[in-house]
This record gives structure tokens, C-alpha cells and sequence, in this order.
């Protein structure tokens, strides 16, 4: 099953990523601050929506499984050490437009710790800051493998 490739690029504006719990619409949403046009995207399920820009940064995701479904788990504790970045997606990538991947998603017992699994395993080997509250986990092919977000 082929996971999501991507590029680890130098920190852009537009591809820092901060979360954000919507209580009314039970959607976690994590975005940029830059308002920008999102020409691409691709999902995983129709459970994870990523948006892109024009220079094929991820801009933009969102998560469509409401908190009540997120597993409780003590396992979600950021890395210490995170190389600061953007993730950029290849067109190959883009041309997928729906990746048939397993989702997970654990919370820390207040659920403001979060850890989203894309992919069977979680064996990343690579953490990319997108933000202070973002971190992607990345394979050791740099394949995207989930994220570390804290919703403060």
C-alpha cells in the first residue's frame, strides 16, 4: 500500500501549520495564518483533507473524526528534537488525489495532545516542526506517517 511521499523544505510562512478544535462543527482543523488559495489537495479516506498551494506546500488539513472517537493514551508525547520545515508534496503525490490508508488518532486524557497515524505502522524516523504545536512524522523513505499536535 503506498503512503504519502513528501519533501522536507526550508520553513515557509505559508506551510506553518497551528491546530484548532471547532466544538460546533467537531472538526480539527490545522491551518496557516497566511490566507492563501489552495489550487490542490488530496484525502486519506475522506477521513484527513490536506490542502496545498501553489508551490506544493501543505497549507492546510483537516481531520473529520470527531474528539469522542479519539482513543485516550498516555503514548502521545512530542519529540524532543524536530528539524524546523515545511513539507512539500510531489506532483506524483498530487496525482493520487485519495491515498486507502489506516487513520489512528490518540489524545493525552485531556485530549490537548494529539497524535494522528497515517499508515499501518508508526515507525517514523523523522519529525519536522511546523509549528510549536505542529510536528510531522515522517518514515524513513520520508513518507508522512502522522502528526503531533498540541491544541493549545
Amino acid at each position: 500500500m503506498d503512503m504519502i511521499t513528501v519533501r522536507v523544505v526550508p520553513a515557509t510562512e505559508g506551510g506553518e501549520l497551528y491546530p484548532q478544535y471547532d466544538r460546533e462543527s467537531k472538526l480539527l482543523e490545522v491551518g496557516s495564518v497566511v490566507d492563501q488559495e489552495w489550487p490542490y489537495g488530496f484525502d486519506v479516506n475522506g477521513t484527513i483533507i490536506f490542502d496545498v498551494d501553489r508551490e506544493h506546500i501543505l497549507t492546510n488539513f483537516e481531520l473529520l473524526i470527531p474528539r469522542s472517537y479519539w482513543k485516550e493514551t498516555d503514548r502521545v508525547v512530542f519529540p524532543k528534537v524536530a528539524t524546523v520545515g515545511s513539507l512539500q508534496i510531489p506532483v506524483e503525490t498530487l496525482g493520487r488525489r485519495t491515498f486507502n490508508l489506516p487513520i489512528g488518532v490518540g489524545a493525552c486524557p485531556g485530549k490537548n495532545k494529539v497524535l494522528v497515524i497515517i499508515g499501518h505502522k508508526f515507525e517514523p524516523v523523522k519529525f519536522v516542526q511546523l509549528s510549536p504545536q505542529c510536528i510531522a512524522c515522517l518514515t524513513q523513505k520520508t513518507e508522512l506517517n502522522g502528526f503531533y499536535l498540541n491544541l493549545i
